[in-house]
């Protein structure tokens, strides 16, 4: 077999006896007929076994890839060799291997595929019939489709004796005679660079989250259909539609009416049931963080049969433009938040210039995602009250429209780290009231949060920027606050005052009512107090986790408070 070296000159290649197994050489023939290489050749494979009747084709760069049939296994296998303009082999000694799967492959025929590779065809008798099987190694040495080759014809009755030429685009054309009619017919199909078969509609390769924005958007990739190709067809591709499910009766009736609706707006993260997976239970898989919570991603195919009932919207369109791939921003439904994932589902279809000549994509699946935090709460302010006594914390609202609620924490200097410990409480307002306490002393830190879990940079406010008078040594009413931290762990402080001397008792109950410990017992001024309890019983000894209750009793006073312990 023959080509050109691409300099007036040819490269030839034939099967070879002189080791007494048949083996496969190669030369080049300069334009005045002078042997440029190794006198007699140059082996591009001598394995055990034999190897027949090899296909050439040009590389493009002054070499060849040759292919041939080849018995080292023991049955016939599909086996390939480049070899440069100097008479040098490129690949692995012997040949690389494009196809070994069982029966016997026969009869390889090669073409370039404009890229210093080559696409290679064969009868492959693997299913017991022969049928056509084609692959495409590259420059390198590399196979680029599935292994051991892509089906071009299964059908029935067998097919045989395949020819292949470039399609110009990469791909190749290849034509058989063909036994499925009980006479040979002749057949022909197209593969394209990437191995699909046929004319193929476009390809969601991809649906991820658009970065830095505030979800509700996703990146579609497609790649082009073969339709999208400059001279291949009557009718090429003219543009593209990318669709969307809509599977929410209501929702549909609201986009109807011009409106877009999002179920997530109501829903704070705060008070919803967890639902992230077990990772355990998805050891490999890729894993995302959401609001604290570990949910799976990559983008998700989803079975035809697990589509939700509805209809298909047109989100937009882009033309068709002949490029390998194009990327399109599309809107979902919903956003992602710590109540899970919700996938949108897309398809795009390619429309030719013939309104009646169209195709669509598979469905494929994916989801967006809150990036963005909201900005810091601004107008921070403080003021001491008496009745109840406390500190009034207040702030601007902040300007997104996602705000979901704030969470406000205390500490005793202006570096503490916001923790569950120093959480003071959550509030949908932009108001916050801290039962009394020494203010001269805390520093209060506020972030908000979006329904999506997003958390801000933290406003600060110290104890200079409090206004109000000094706090008083006597209050004006006796009180109880809420112990902080709570839930606790080891230890927890439980501030109370009274308004005037009093008998006064301060214990610590479990669940059942069982007393656990007295903290106080004794007769104190009018003043403010802060005790704390270790978590001990009266014993001295650590108590379970669980919900603890503290009761105050004075001659004038008595209320109880719950707090939670946990180990």
């Amino acid at each position: 077999q023959i080509t050109s070296d691409g300099a007036g000159g040819a490269i030839v290649s034939w099967y070879d006896l002189r080791s007494g197994n048949y083996d496969i050489y190669a030369q080049r023939i300069d334009a005045s007929g002078t042997v440029q290489w190794t006198t007699d050749g140059v082996s591009l494979c001598v394995a055990t076994g034999s190897q027949l009747e090899p296909q050439i084709t040009s590389d493009g760069a002054g070499g060849a890839i040759v292919s041939w049939y080849d018995l080292r296994s023991g049955n016939y296998d599909i086996y390939s060799q480049r070899i440069n303009a100097s008479g040098a082999v490129q690949w692995t000694t012997d040949g690389i291997s494009l196809c070994v799967a069982t029966g016997n492959q026969l009869d390889p025929q090669i073409t370039s595929d404009g890229a210093s590779g080559a696409i290679v065809t064969w009868i492959d008798g693997r299913s017991g019939l022969y049928s056509i099987y084609a692959q495409r190694i590259n420059a390198s040495g590399t196979v680029q489709w599935t292994a051991d080759g892509v089906p071009i014809c299964t059908a029935t009755g067998g097919q045989t004796d395949p020819r292949i030429i470039p399609d110009g685009a990469g791909g190749a054309i290849i034509t058989w005679n063909d036994g499925r009619s009980s006479n040979y017919d002749i057949y022909a199909q197209v593969v394209d660079s990437k191995g699909r078969a046929g004319y193929f509609p476009p390809v969601i390769t991809s649906i991820i989250d658009l970065p830095d924005d505030e979800g509700g958007y996703v990146r579609i990739t497609v790649e082009k259909s073969s339709y999208d190709q400059e001279g291949w067809y009557t009718h090429p591709a003219s543009f593209y539609n990318v669709w969307r499910r809509v599977g929410d009766p209501a929702l549909l009736a609201s986009i109807k009416e011009g409106k877009r609706g999002d179920a997530a707006a109501e829903i704070m993260p705060g008070s919803l049931p967890d639902r992230s997976i077990d990772l355990a239970n998805f050891e490999g898989w890729p894993i995302i963080e959401l609001a604290g919570r570990s949910f799976l991603e990559s983008k998700e195919l989803l079975p035809a049969a697990e589509f939700p009932p509805g209809t298909w919207e047109i989100l937009g369109s882009f033309a068709a433009c002949q490029q390998e791939e194009y990327l399109y921003i599309a809107s979902t439904l919903t956003d992602s938040t710590a109540s899970g994932i919700p996938l949108s589902v897309y398809m795009v279809s390619v429309h030719t210039t013939i309104p009646s000549i169209w195709f669509m994509s598979e469905p494929d699946s994916g989801y967006s995602v809150d990036n963005l935090a909201p900005a810091v709460p601004v107008g921070l302010a403080g003021a001491a009250a008496e009745g109840p006594p406390g500190i009034v914390l207040e702030w601007d609202q902040n300007t997104e429209n996602d705000i979901s609620h704030y969470i406000v924490y205390r500490g005793t200097h202006a570096g503490f780290i916001p923790s569950e410990p120093s959480e003071l409480g959550e509030t949908y307002s932009t108001d916050f009231i801290d039962e009394y306490m020494l203010w001269h002393e805390s520093y209060y830190k506020i972030c908000a949060v979006d329904r999506h879990g997003n958390e801000s940079d933290f406003a600060l406010l110290g104890p200079a920027e409090i206004t109000g008078e000094e706090t008083p040594d006597t209050p004006a009413a006796a009180y109880l606050s809420q112990n902080y931290p709570n839930p606790f762990n080891p230890s927890t402080t439980i501030e109370f005052g009274l308004a005037e001397a009093s008998p006064v008792s301060l214990n610590i109950y479990d669940a059942a009512g069982r007393l656990v410990r007295v903290i106080i017992d004794e007769t104190l001024p009018a003043a403010h107090y802060s005790e704390v309890w270790d978590g001990k019983d009266g014993s001295g000894k650590a108590v379970a986790s669980g919900v603890y209750f503290y009761r105050l009793n004075t001659k004038t006073f008595s209320e109880n408070r719950k707090m939670i312990l946990l180990r």
